[in-house]
């Protein structure tokens, strides 16, 4: 089976009678039994997958990403209104190397979810959860331009004609639609190929180099993301951890030197989110076999606390 269960002793952290941190607010709830919601409802799902990395030629070890996040959310100290719920709904595995399988039972989870109002918070694994999760809003909501915003070094644009892997979910979405909306926040020239970037180009890919991915730029990087967001109907927003710097996110299949800082993808998250649009986020290439001190973990754990406080 692809699905595994949540489990309470997944969840710990410092002795509390208040409900003061976060794995105290956590319930666990099987996929099976979904049911839709009137408050703000969060659901936290686990892609623990790295099949998509190994066949890139990666550094395997983002299956274990999703356990790693709960150590580290689950300390959290908690400041969310008692009508916020939080909800784990378990992890989707890759059984027998089957990628596509899994892409596809990801797709179905995301639809699931988002057909009860819940907001899904999808924590990888490889960055082919790109695919699934894109193809589970898009079925969600067939009539619906969708833009996505990627926060990454790399444009994830590789070929796919011998399978998916986690360099290729953009290109096999940019194949299956005829409306294709996609920024890329963060990309380093160092780290993609000119036949990418070429490709970038012939799909009208929007580009916002490293070299301006700084707080310095700001303003401008807001400006962008305006005129993006006016384009499109909903906003799916993915992080590729190995878009930061190592010094923050060591724990990754692609680590450089040369990533953006925790500051400015948290300003341009926060004013991505003040649209309105953005309808579901994932985290993706966390990997902790790699990690320093859980430094990507609790990185991964603090970006997603400042996304549903601030998700509209």
């Amino acid at each position: 089976m692809n699905y595994k269960a949540p489990n309470t002793e997944d969840w710990k952290g410092r002795p509390s009678s208040q409900h003061d941190y976060l794995y105290q607010r956590i319930e666990c709830l099987n996929l099976n039994n979904l049911k839709e919601v009137i408050h703000p409802t969060f659901g936290i799902v686990g892609y623990a997958v790295d099949e998509g990395v190994r066949r890139n030629q990666g550094r395997v070890g983002a299956s274990e990403g999703p356990q790693s996040f709960r150590t580290s959310f689950g300390k959290l100290a908690n400041h969310f209104d008692a009508s916020v719920q939080l909800l784990d709904l378990g992890e989707i595995q890759c059984i027998d190397q089957n990628l596509e399988q899994t892409q596809e039972y990801l797709a179905e989870t995301v639809y699931s979810i988002l057909s009860k109002g819940i907001k899904p918070v999808i924590i990888g694994g490889g960055h082919d959860i790109a695919y699934g999760h894109f193809k589970g809003i898009q079925k969600a909501y067939p009539n619906k331009s969708i833009g996505i915003v990627n926060f990454d070094a790399h444009l994830d644009l590789r070929p796919f004609e011998q399978g998916a892997h986690s360099g290729s979910p953009f290109n096999q979405i940019a194949s299956e639609v005829d409306d294709f909306h996609y920024l890329c926040i963060g990309y380093r020239k160092n780290a993609n190929p000119p036949y990418l970037i070429k490709r970038a180009r012939e799909l009208q890919v929007e580009l916002i180099e490293r070299e301006y991915s700084t707080t310095q730029h700001l303003s401008q990087v807001f400006k962008s993301l305006n005129s993006f967001s006016k384009k499109v109907d909903l906003l799916y927003i993915t992080i590729d951890l190995d878009g930061f710097a190592d010094c923050y996110a060591p724990g990754v299949s692609a680590p450089s030197p040369l990533g953006f800082d925790v500051d400015f993808s948290l300003a341009c998250v926060k004013h991505l989110m003040s649209k309105g649009k953005v309808i579901s986020v994932d985290l993706a290439e966390l990997n902790p076999a790699f990690d320093i001190d859980s430094r990507t973990s609790k990185l991964a754990a603090a970006l997603t606390y400042h996304i549903i406080d601030s998700w509209k």
